[in-house]
């Protein structure tokens, strides 16, 4: 059934909720991409082995749908260039570089040496796991990992703009964060910061926020 946001017959009853979907989500004035959002292949393995090796602090990797919601966001900006605070075993990052070869990306590093995603990981280890991790699904060509605190690699990215920056590191230093971001005009003028975990009631109190 063919389905047109003009069409004047009036028989939306037949129209399923993945049409419109679709229909919405590949409109002209928004990237295409969005109609085919997807797990990468190698997530599921990487969310099992940080199970297995992390334990309890599994939690701290991105579910499937926030991975794919993330993707969300980067079709709908048709992003170029990501800034991750916070990486851990990399599952969110690579769910950020398949989006942004959706979008067109190309991998590599650009004129000024920088590749389309950057992440920020205070730990080492966590960081050689993420590493592993994207050359297994493919996608190191697009990521640049910086190890130390991110309240020091962030005053050395100054000079760089992003399309989408994630904060997913220590809560306490989000409005610390934001505010270097924005005093360094990090974000493009489109851009969008996506905060996780700011519902949590041991993380509103750092942000200057009622719980909920």
């Amino acid at each position: 059934m063919a389905f047109t946001e003009t069409d004047t017959t009036g028989d939306y009853e037949n129209v399923s909720p993945e049409q419109l979907r679709l229909f919405y989500a590949t409109k002209a004035s928004i990237n295409p991409n969005l109609s085919t959002p997807s797990i990468p292949p190698t997530v599921s393995q990487v969310h099992a082995d940080t199970v297995a090796h992390q334990g309890n602090l599994a939690i701290m990797a991105v579910s499937d749908y926030q991975g794919m919601l993330q993707n969300f966001f980067v079709g709908l900006l048709e992003a170029k260039r990501i800034l991750e605070v916070g990486t851990f075993t990399g599952a969110s990052a690579i769910f950020f570089a398949s989006a942004l070869q959706r979008n067109g990306v190309s991998g590599g590093p650009d004129a000024h040496g920088n590749k389309p995603l950057t992440c920020l990981e205070i730990s080492e280890e966590y960081a050689a796991i993420a590493r592993q991790n994207f050359v297994q699904a493919g996608v190191d060509d697009y990521i640049d990992i910086v190890v130390g605190d991110a309240h020091h690699s962030l005053a050395e990215l100054a000079d760089q703009t992003f399309d989408l920056i994630f904060l997913d590191a220590d809560k306490p230093s989000y409005t610390a964060y934001c505010q270097a971001i924005l005093n360094h005009h990090m974000l493009a003028p489109s851009g969008l910061i996506i905060a996780d975990n700011t519902a949590f009631n041991n993380v509103t109190p750092f942000i200057n926020i009622p719980a909920p």
